[in-house]
């Protein structure tokens, strides 16, 4: 664990990064609706998606096995960061040389990027394969109070680019790709001299056996992260062949709102992370309490979100997006029950049975295909959201079941609240908004001090990132 400042300074500079950063992200999303509207949004959004599948799938997934690593010591700092920038560029690079070929044999889902961005576009591959991988390394170590500065100077990046390049120099969609690369690399560069600053970092790769055990790692758990990928760009992609460009901005916006939601939940999932992997039980108690707080707060951020809507889509993304409202309320049951069994797969992961969230992931794959085929010649986009959220439902019934045999957990220990919820979050609360350490009362909570902080801190690395597709 990396020593900070205590609880009180790292919560008093994390709140306030926090709330930086998803201003940040919404201020950001506003001048792209604005000076895009719905279709240029939707091509954005489209081709995000694309890179994002094509960084994940050639790369294997080893970011996250990687990182596994680390955190339980069976490689060092050096080893993981070379490791993940070498495998990184590798499979970026073949990743934008298959994507060249489709662009040279006109693929349909490639047809949203013109020739003249098609340089700028293949570059936002590495751009979001890169800066995740280091990333992930910097939330296995702690971190997070260098990583909420971070967000914080990205966050600005992002709107200072896209308002100098849309407004200034009056740019088109070639903008929103600038901002998107010119931001990522900044902050990977931003990562990696932290990094050799903390660690005196040094070339070093990892042994032949260690090579092939996160490579058996990275396979086992490929279908659950391409999947988890997959699920949550399947929909907008395959949109591109049915809808009109109009409803596709739609649904890509609409999709965002509901990403950035998912701020708190994506918190919880990457502050148990460092914890996950020195139990053999994977700290199922930790797990539980984690639902319960993802499924309480998650819930109110969702119905504040969707209760402001009306309002807010008109003023902040143009009346043009005002179609996106009704998917909002759609879309909402789906991503509560994601957001909130999201601490399952950490759970999963950390104890070694990645396959479980590979199975659960297929799971949602399947129910979201065969939804949308049902639904989306009846209803549209609105069935095409409907079908979304039946798609994540199945994928957390899998999880849940799972970790209720795995676990030994009834269901009245994983999902209701009680007393000792209560008193940790109240007295979390008091220490967060009166910036003081508030010793705790004879109530015991599952998740540590240590824990605590970094949720916070979390936050501010999901609320830059949250917003991107």
């Amino acid at each position: 664990m990396v020593a900070g400042r205590g609880i009180a300074g790292d919560t008093a500079i994390n709140v306030l990064a926090i709330a930086f950063s998803l201003v940040g992200g919404f201020v950001y999303q506003s001048i792209l609706a604005w000076h895009l509207g719905p279709t240029g949004r939707g091509d954005y959004g489209v081709w995000i998606a694309i890179a994002t599948i094509m960084a994940v799938l050639f790369t294997l997934g080893t970011d996250r096995a990687v990182q596994i690593h680390l955190i339980s010591n069976r490689i060092t700092v050096a080893q993981a960061t070379c490791t993940a920038m070498l495998i990184g560029v590798v499979g970026s690079i073949v990743a934008m040389a298959v994507l060249w070929l489709g662009f040279q044999n006109d693929w349909q889902l490639l047809a949203n990027v013109s020739p003249q961005n098609r340089i700028i576009a293949l570059l936002v591959v590495p751009a979001v394969s890169l800066p995740l991988a280091i990333q992930l390394l910097l939330a296995g170590l702690s971190h997070f109070a260098a990583l909420a500065v971070f967000s914080m100077v990205r966050a600005l990046l992002q709107v200072g680019l896209a308002a100098f390049l849309f407004v200034v120099l009056d740019w088109d969609i070639e903008a929103a790709y600038t901002t998107f690369v010119l931001s990522s690399g900044i902050t990977l560069v931003a990562y990696l001299l932290f990094l050799k600053w903390q660690y005196k970092l040094h070339t070093a790769l990892v042994s032949p056996k260690m090579a092939a055990t996160l490579l058996g790692y990275s396979l086992r758990y490929l279908p659950a992260r391409l999947g988890n990928v997959l699920n949550a760009n399947l929909v907008l992609l395959m949109l591109v062949f049915f809808a009109s460009k109009h409803d596709i901005g739609l649904f890509s916006l609409a999709l965002a709102l509901m990403g950035q939601s998912l701020v708190i939940s994506n918190a919880l999932d990457r502050a148990v992370q460092p914890r996950m992997s020195v139990t053999p039980d994977g700290r199922s108690d930790l797990i539980a309490q984690c639902c319960r707080i993802s499924t309480l707060l998650y819930g109110v951020i969702l119905l504040v979100l969707l209760l402001l809507a009306d309002i807010a889509v008109p003023v902040l993304f143009s009346k043009s997006f005002q179609g996106s409202i009704p998917l909002l309320w759609l879309l909402a049951p789906g991503i509560w029950l994601r957001g909130s069994s999201k601490p399952l797969r950490t759970y999963f992961i950390g104890s070694n049975r990645p396959g479980i969230v590979s199975i659960s992931i297929i799971a949602e794959l399947v129910v979201t295909l065969i939804s949308l085929a049902v639904f989306y010649p009846f209803a549209g986009i609105f069935g095409a959201a409907f079908g979304t959220t039946l798609g994540q439902a199945s994928g957390t019934l899998v999880l849940v079941l799972k970790f209720h045999s795995c676990s030994k957990h009834s269901f009245a220990e994983t999902w209701l609240w009680n007393k000792v919820d209560t008193q940790c979050l109240k007295d979390r609360l008091i220490a967060t908004f009166k910036i003081r350490l508030k010793p705790l009362n004879h109530f015991s909570c599952a998740n540590s001090d240590a824990v605590e902080r970094e949720i916070v801190s979390a936050s501010v690395s999901e609320a830059d990132r949250s917003l991107e597709t």
